[in-house]
């Protein structure tokens, strides 16, 4: 099936994994009252002057009218992002002086900060800045899904940095804002669709592990708890997981304690049957390329289903999602599940969204799970300031309304937690959070990978 459909040579079009997380942003409109967004805040040595972060951002919005986009169908209905004007007239910005500088009483201020929806279709940015006396600034970046990855997110930061410093021409030009329709490979697309076919079918056997969604209208506010590693404490998790793992694949290992974790609450709750199904996001980006992806989504999915009632066993939970890490490797079903996406772009966002219900109850799985091994802000100073942490609070869309955010940034790991207000307890959240954290430094009996 050779057949090529027409189309623009100079739009955006969006890929497959750009128009699921538009539905992803569609469904949690509708359930929450906000988009599919995530927040980066940057802990800052010193004060970072408002006036000079102003005109930084004036110039931001001016330089890239892609911040400003919107979607909208080609006359071949392949969804592109139309950019151009009219532009907003600046991009959101608040601030707040606070008197204590720890980052546990700064915490509530970025939690209500991501909350807050974008005030028009257009914004797909929003900061807020929290300075303490002369010692630290926090800064934080809310950003639309739909327009930054996580990784995105990060490199976009840096390039906001290299701006202000009049570093950015290099990066600039590197930056790419056309992508083909990808209305070819037709065989290919629809071979990808029958595997996703196929995993939807099997993920659906057994019945779902997962916790309740909350019994309440929107808006539904998102929470965070938060842990830290120190640098010796990070390498020793990075240790345990490329034993159990293998060198290269840390992912096992980590996703073994997260289900482990929160199996520890399930129990709690007596909902232990059934599986734990975790879709898992993996960035797509190599540093070749990093300029080049900046905006819109470069990711792939896997999807790990482990029984729960081995979740006890983190040794053989280890060793059930390593076999299963392998297998969707060796089988390709990263590279089937981008080519059935292609084909759901027909579909409007709200058949995409009563499509999402089909499948396990209607949820996506038991939890989310990212982890940033690498980070996309490469530098030490963000305006003439020391970073001292970068640090993710992204939104999870329900259900599951769960998810595990993992990041490292100058050799130091943090540990988000996401959950949608009420399907935890403020305790519970603390108490899977801090069992995550152990568990993470936790060396288990777990048989080495020859891999």
């Amino acid at each position: 099936m050779a057949i090529s459909l027409p189309y623009s040579r100079n739009r955006r079009y969006l890929t497959g994994i750009d128009w699921a997380i538009h539905a992803l942003d569609a469904i949690t409109k509708r359930e929450t009252g906000h988009g599919h967004a995530s927040q980066i805040v940057l802990v800052l040595k010193g004060r970072l002057e408002p006036p000079s972060f102003r005109r930084l951002l004036r110039r931001m919005l001016d330089e890239h009218p892609v911040l400003s986009g919107y979607t909208s169908r080609d006359w071949n209905l392949c969804p592109f992002w139309k950019m151009g004007e009219p532009r907003p007239a600046g991009l959101p910005f608040t601030t707040e002086e606070r008197t204590d500088d720890r980052w546990t009483e700064m915490f509530p201020a970025f939690e209500s900060h991501v909350n807050r929806p974008f005030p028009s279709p257009r914004h797909h940015l929003h900061f807020h800045l929290v300075r303490s006396g002369h010692e630290r600034s926090y800064l934080g970046m809310s950003f639309d899904h739909r327009l930054l990855d996580a990784f995105g997110a990060e490199t976009f930061l840096e390039l906001m940095h290299r701006t202000y410093a009049g570093t950015e021409a290099e990066a600039v030009k590197r930056i790419k804002l056309v992508e083909k329709a990808h209305l070819d490979r037709w065989l290919r697309r629809f071979l990808g669709g029958r595997t996703a076919n196929r995993l939807q079918i099997r993920l659906s056997r057994g019945g779902l592990a997962a916790l309740p969604m909350p019994r309440k209208d929107p808006p539904l506010n998102t929470r965070f708890d938060f842990a830290e590693f120190s640098g010796d404490e990070t390498q020793r998790v990075l240790d345990i997981a490329a034993e159990e793992s293998g060198p290269f694949m840390l992912l096992p290992s980590l996703l073994a304690r997260i289900v482990h974790s929160l199996h520890r609450v399930a129990k709690r709750r007596g909902r232990v049957r059934g599986c734990y199904v975790v879709p898992v996001s993996v960035v797509n980006r190599s540093p070749q390329n990093l300029w080049e992806k900046l905006f819109f989504n470069h990711m792939s999915f896997l999807i790990f289903q482990t029984p729960a009632d081995i979740a006890d066993d983190v040794p053989e939970l280890v060793a059930h999602i390593r076999g299963d890490l392998y297998d969707q490797m060796q089988t390709g079903v990263p590279e089937d599940l981008y080519h059935a996406s292609i084909l759901t772009r027909i579909a409007p966002l709200e058949v995409m969204r009563q499509l999402a219900r089909i499948p396990m109850g209607g949820s996506a799985g038991s939890c989310y799970f990212a982890f940033l091994r690498e980070s996309g802000y490469r530098l030490t100073e963000f305006m003439g300031l020391e970073v001292e942490n970068l640090i993710h609070t992204p939104h999870v869309p329900p259900p599951p309304g769960v998810g595990v955010f993992l990041n490292a940034f100058q050799g130091r790991l943090n540990l988000v937690l996401s959950h949608l207000e009420g399907i935890l307890s403020p305790e519970e959240a603390a108490s899977l959070t801090s069992s995550m954290r152990e568990q993470f430094l936790t060396e288990n009996s777990v048989e080495p990978t020859s891999a």
